[in-house]
């Protein structure tokens, strides 16, 4: 059976399974389907629609605009071949809904409920396939939930959305960090604060992610960003946590000019073995990346050639 493919995440999209070319709608009708897909669970009074998307209109334009929409949406996903309540339900109240028993695929409902499913199991190590599937989903996320819409209920889900997705970034952040993972660890820090540059915990995560991995240099210089937003958005100075961790810093990088000077050979010869190790690493590390380069240099040719 074909099936209906909606996606939410920046600009909507619509297709079918067994015809990959967008379908056009008006934008009343792409807010219309929107908030009918969303919210699934119930129908809704004709009055009810018309007075959340037409409420600026007198009573009659509104009812005249909220059946227009619908006529549109019909004609779109009930096509000739196609019954009638497939995907729009009227009711024997005159209520509209989306059928939730449809053969259809929605963006947000995957990416929420796998972001549900694997947060809310905290007392469990997650598996490689749970991690898998939580990166899956917040690729899903491509753009805030219906760019461009303003209305209250659609600012209302985008906000919950939001924070889903950087509860989300902040779960992996912990995990490989866990991992000992310092890479893809700073790179979701940097992904969160992409989209809240004041949150000043993540700030300080990644200033002691730096310190384990002895880049105290990149340590200091996450503190001064992290301050710097501070001034500039709230006019205040990070907390006494954050200060703290960056005296520590300080101090260690005293300490090491302090012991270089009076460094003994044997010290030296320890350093310098230590010094191997991370070009080694460095070696191995470089050599994994030129490899994920070439398979995905692999993966775009073959997407041209289709």
């Amino acid at each position: 059976m074909d099936s209906l493919r909606v996606s939410l995440f920046g600009c909507v999209r619509i297709v079918r399974d067994q015809n990959p070319t967008d379908i056009k709608l008006m934008r009343s009708a792409q807010g219309l389907l929107a908030y009918l897909i969303l919210f699934r669970q119930r129908t809704h009074q004709r009055e009810v629609l018309a007075e959340v998307f037409w409420g600026n209109k007198d009573p009659d334009r509104s009812r005249c605009s909220l059946n227009t929409a619908l006529w549109q949406l019909r004609n779109i996903l009930e096509p000739s071949g196609i019954p009638h309540g497939t995907y729009l339900i009227n009711d024997h109240h005159d209520e509209i809904g989306f059928n939730g028993s449809s053969s259809f695929w929605l963006d947000v409902q995957v990416f929420d409920e796998c972001i549900n499913r694997v947060l809310q199991s905290r007392l469990q190590l997650p598996s490689d396939d749970d991690i898998q599937k939580l990166e899956n989903a917040i690729a899903l996320y491509r753009g805030e939930l219906l760019e461009g819409f303003y209305d209250d209920w659609a600012l209302r889900e985008r906000e919950h959305l939001r924070e889903r997705y950087l509860a989300a970034l902040a779960y992996l952040m912990l995990y490989y960090h866990r991992q000992a993972d310092f890479v893809k660890s700073l790179d979701y820090g940097q992904k969160i604060l992409e989209l809240d540059p004041l949150r000043e915990e993540i700030h300080r995560q990644m200033m002691k992610i730096y310190l384990e991995a002895g880049l105290r240099t990149q340590a200091v210089r996450q503190y001064e960003i992290c301050k710097g937003a501070l001034a500039r958005e709230l006019h205040i100075e990070p907390m006494k946590e954050t200060q703290n961790l960056y005296d520590l810093l300080l101090s260690q990088k005293i300490d090491i000019l302090s012991r270089s000077k009076t460094e003994t050979p044997h010290n030296l010869v320890e350093v310098l073995s230590h010094l191997h190790q991370a070009e080694a690493a460095y070696e191995q590390a470089r050599g994994n990346l030129d490899l994920a380069k070439q398979v995905v240099e692999n993966m775009l040719n073959s997407h041209v050639e289709k």
